[in-house]
């Protein structure tokens, strides 16, 4: 467990799971064994042993709450009046009481009598020992304790105020001074507590009472003392004594802990009460701008995995809190509302043409990494700033990400500054460094010491300028880990660079809230390769094995679920975007657009989709996002502002340099327009970009047919006869298309055109059964012929092999209502995918229209255009047909003709 690199996620996902419904909690379970197994199996435990109590638990179930303050009342009668409960659990119940022999408020706490029995009466009185010998401001007093009538109990002073949790509960994050002041306290109550040999191992909310300003520490019944303290006591092997949730590693698991567990909650504790939340997946300096970065390090470092990175002790902590420097104010982040109430205008930007760019630096090479500036005032130290340049160094010129200037010059020109200096001259730094080593880019940075931890931080600034292009975050170690420091700092800076210069991802939309690691970046590189190429399914498998690099790096799962909808994979696309939503807070607002997207994706709301697009869109214009807003427009029948948005985009440049359905996509919304010569020019400027790309081909035979060129069609076929046959977009799907647009538009022989697609499929076919492809395009073909039996059998097949195919389906419940058979038909689209709602809508529509019911036809078709149909440029086409009942109803023409 220690050093476990999931225990953080581990701890996250065990306290929100803990409180789901059962239902939920399956459901997440089920996302996570799918696509993390060794992560989902270890809840899954975790959550068992919570529900399934061992022996030990079995043996210590509360009394009820009457009966346990009954007995107590009785047991305690001669010293004690018991009043109101002040709280009851499983482990014991708290009493404010009145003390009669000094005539004053106290607070009783009794143990569960099973409990007592499971733990014993020696033991309880060892440890209430332990409590009796600490004396301390912050530490709640013992004033009496001992057995009565079978249960055991402690008394401690009245001194009102409130617990933690409950001041949580009332107010949520606190104000940084009180916050600090509070964390103080208890960090004084655990020192004096661990000199004292004794580890508190329960450390939570509830324990801390605040009373105004000031903290006590509550509760060492659970306390254990440290080896070689002067009172021992059994120990049950393996048993985690503390609270789920406010436990070290170590201590989760049962093995022997000392007092950093009580520092790794204190950690934790401290995050709470300065966010309102405890969770480890979050650096904290997101969450909040005012807390000053000494105490960010300071927190993080508590909360290191591995008990050896902590600092060492606590009053380190209450040192450093003493020497805490006055908070910095930051600008606060441009918030989502006003993104959001911007929209409109930078959409009207967007659609009439491409945005003005601000002039801004661009990282360009030579690079020159010049030593980290030591500011740690140690001696021990001296030497890891360049240690760090030169490392960075080799790690960029292996990368090969652009030239970078060999560490020898790099730091000649930084030992002439620092004599300049010496000497009294001042000097320009990234105007020497430029001058010295011809650097177009610079990497500098510095290290810090905060109590027994350090701090690496690094930035790439333009050399001429002296303008930021990138800020790495922080990296924070134990002092004694300066290497693992200095490692991960080399590791960001190179993922950052790498991620700066990638052209497929915009500038503005390419971090959360820190860049990745190189390496979880050169998994985030190869999955893009694959998108490109619509390998969608190796492309989210790259993606999600970025994210498994670096656990920071969220966008990499949210672009993961987009290549996981392409794949038509929605199970793993919705896991993939919940993954990414739960932790909403680290995401930037262009990557909470994307999410919104994806989130109306997956649901089938296509305007929810398309308005997290164009949000993104607006924040980062040179992103994917006006590609995929353009895309849903066009599914929402919507085509003219879809091409303003897509011609707005550079297609030499960017995300859709090497992205051929920019082209495809022109040329959908052209033929939606009725411009079919323009659709051509959009069909061979692809294929010239992009002539591996098949579909190109079939855009082409589309408005040859559209616009009647009939030879030009036929030397089109007899070219296209000469490729790779067993494709999607085959000869036999460019032969469909065209038929089926010949039949709209009654040009040249439809009949002709899908007797040759089954020509070509049928052969095909009998070489391999098998190929879903063939079949698919031959159904449509058969329909086309009117052969409506025959395409029932070859979709009834494709529907045994492709159960989740609505298409399929669909076409199926369209055959069936040509039959009269209503009822049939309607079973065929029962339990249609939430995400293409708009498609079942509109299979509901054409169902109606073949058995002549115009009004529902009519509704069902509203209700499709306003969810949004999935390649309604194709859709449209195949349906008409059957919408001949209604064709000249102005009701339906108003709805088909594009906008």
């Amino acid at each position: 467990m220690i050093g476990d690199p999931q225990w953080t996620e581990l701890n996250r996902l065990f306290d929100e799971a803990v409180d789901l419904p059962v239902e939920e909690r399956a459901r997440l379970l089920g996302t996570l064994r799918l696509h993390n197994p060794p992560l989902g199996e270890r809840l899954a435990r975790m959550l068992n042993a919570h529900d399934h109590p061992g022996p030990l638990d079995k043996r210590i179930a509360p009394m009820d709450d009457s009966s346990l303050q009954e007995h107590a009342a009785a047991a305690l009668r001669d010293r004690y009046r018991l009043d109101e409960p002040l709280g009851v659990g499983g482990m014991a119940a708290v009493f404010l009481a009145h003390e009669t022999k000094h005539d004053r408020k106290v607070v009783v706490k009794v143990l569960q009598p099973r409990l007592a029995a499971a733990i014993g009466t020696a033991r309880f009185l060892d440890e209430i020992r332990i409590s009796a010998k600490l004396s301390h401001p912050h530490i709640l007093a013992l004033i009496d304790s001992g057995e009565a009538d079978g249960l055991l109990y402690y008394v401690t002073p009245f001194v009102g105020g409130e617990t933690l949790r409950e001041r949580l509960a009332r107010s949520g994050a606190l104000p940084l001074a009180d916050a600090v002041g509070l964390l103080r306290d208890v960090a004084d109550a655990l020192a004096h507590a661990h000199d004292a040999g004794v580890v508190h191992r329960d450390l939570k909310p509830e324990n801390v009472l605040c009373v105004g300003s000031h903290a006590f520490l509550l509760d060492f019944g659970v306390a254990k003392l440290e080896a070689g303290a002067a009172v021992s006591r059994p120990t049950d092997p393996g048993l985690a004594i503390g609270t789920p949730g406010y436990m070290a590693p170590e201590q989760v698991v049962g093995v022997s802990v000392d007092h950093r567990a009580d520092i790794y909650v204190w950690g934790l504790l401290a995050r709470e009460l300065l966010t309102g939340k405890r969770l480890l997946d979050a650096p904290l300096g997101t969450l909040r701008a005012d807390i000053p970065r000494s105490l960010v390090a300071l927190i993080e470092a508590c909360v290191a995995l591995d008990p050896v990175e902590r600092p060492s002790s606590a009053a380190s902590l209450v040192a450093a809190l003493d020497g805490l420097i006055a908070p910095v104010r930051v600008a606060p982040r441009w918030p989502w509302f006003a993104a959001a109430a911007m929209t409109p205008i930078l959409i009207g930007l967007l659609l009439a043409g491409k945005p003005a760019k601000p002039a801004v630096a661009v990282l360009t090479g030579p690079i020159a990494v010049t030593p980290l500036d030591d500011e740690t005032a140690d001696t021990a130290l001296a030497g890891w700033g360049r240690l760090a340049g030169d490392w960075m160094t080799q790690g960029l010129h292996e990368a090969n990400l652009l030239p970078v200037v060999p560490w020898e010059s790099s730091l000649l020109a930084s030992e002439r500054l620092h004599n300049e200096t010496a000497a009294g001259r001042l000097h320009d730094f990234n105007k020497l460094v430029r001058e010295e080593t011809g650097a177009g880019a610079i990497v500098r940075g510095s290290y810090y010491r905060t109590g027994d931890s350090l701090r690496f931080q690094a930035t790439v600034v333009d050399a001429r300028s002296g303008a930021l292009l990138i800020a790495v975050t922080p990296v924070v170690v134990l002092r004694d880990s300066a290497a693992a420091g200095v490692r991960e700092l080399r590791d960001r800076v190179m993922g950052a660079i790498g991620l700066a210069l990638d052209q497929r991802v915009a500038a503005g939309s390419a971090f959360a809230t820190q860049p990745p690691t190189y390496e979880a970046y050169r998994s985030f590189d190869r999955g893009l390769a694959h998108f490109n190429r619509y390998e969608y399914a190796a492309a989210r498998v790259d993606l999600q094995d970025a994210w498994n690099h670096d656990s920071t790096f969220f966008p990499a799962l949210i672009l993961g679920s987009y290549a996981a909808a392409n794949d038509n994979d929605w199970v793993a696309a919705d896991t993939l975007i919940r993954l990414a939503l739960w932790h909403r807070p680290l995401l930037n607002e262009f990557y909470l657009s994307f999410a919104e997207m994806m989130v109306g994706t997956v649901k089938g709301d296509k305007e929810r989709a398309l308005r997290g697009a164009l949000r993104g869109s607006a924040l980062a214009p040179g992103s994917r996002l006006p590609y995929n807003a353009a895309h849903l427009l066009e599914q929402l029948n919507r085509p003219r502002e879809a091409d303003s948005v897509l011609a707005a985009m550079d297609a030499d440049h960017g995300p859709m340099r090497d992205w051929p359905a920019y082209w495809s996509q022109r040329a959908f919304n052209n033929h939606l327009l009725g411009d079919y010569d323009e659709e051509l020019t959009m069909a061979r400027t692809m294929r010239a970009r992009h002539p591996m790309q098949r579909v190109s081909w079939v855009i082409e035979a589309r408005a040859d047919a559209a616009l009647g060129r009939e030879q030009e069609l036929d030397s089109l076929v007899e070219v296209a006869r000469s490729l790779e046959p067993d494709v999607y977009w085959s000869v036999g799907a460019m032969l469909v298309i065209a038929g089926q647009e010949a039949l709209v538009h009654q040009r040249g022989n439809p009949a002709l055109r899908f007797q040759q697609a089954v020509d070509f499929l049928a052969p095909r076919l009998r070489i391999d059964p098998t190929d879903r492809n063939h079949r698919n395009w031959l159904a449509y073909a058969l329909i086309g012929l009117g052969q409506r039996d025959s395409a029932e059998r070859v979709l009834l097949k494709l529907d045994h092999d492709e159960p989740d195919r609505l298409a399929n389906r669909g076409r199926l419940a369209v055959l069936t209502a040509r039959r009269g058979d209503r009822a049939g038909a309607e079973r065929w689209m029962l339990d249609a995918p939430a995400h293409q709602r708009g498609e079942a809508l509109l299979y509901e529509a054409r169902m109606a229209a073949v058995l002549g019911d115009k009004e529902t036809a009519l509704t069902r078709l509203a209700d499709a255009l306003r969810a949004g149909v999935d390649n309604w440029h194709w859709n449209i086409h195949y349906a008409l047909p059957d919408f001949a009942i209604i064709a000249h109803d102005p009701r339906f023409t108003s709805l088909v003709t594009p906008h």
